[in-house]
């Protein structure tokens, strides 16, 4: 299974303030294992999404791109 569409659709759902979708998202995003640099900030995006801290969530899915190498 691949996950990193999960993150595009996770920024889709943010910045259409879609937040039901979002939660969807998340849980799917939960289901997978990461690298140890990644895992950090996907623990770290969770938390942001859960807070509704949106401008910082987008952030933290442009760093989880670069450090997956995408």
């Amino acid at each position: 299974g691949e996950v990193m569409p999960y993150f595009m659709m996770l920024r889709r759902n943010l910045e259409n303030e879609d937040y039901d979708a979002a939660d969807l998202v998340v849980n799917e995003i939960k289901k997978y294992r990461y690298q140890e640099e990644v895992e950090g900030l996907v623990r770290n995006l969770l938390a942001q999404v859960m807070e509704l801290d949106t401008e910082e969530a987008l952030q933290t899915i442009e760093t989880i791109y670069t450090k997956a190498g995408i």
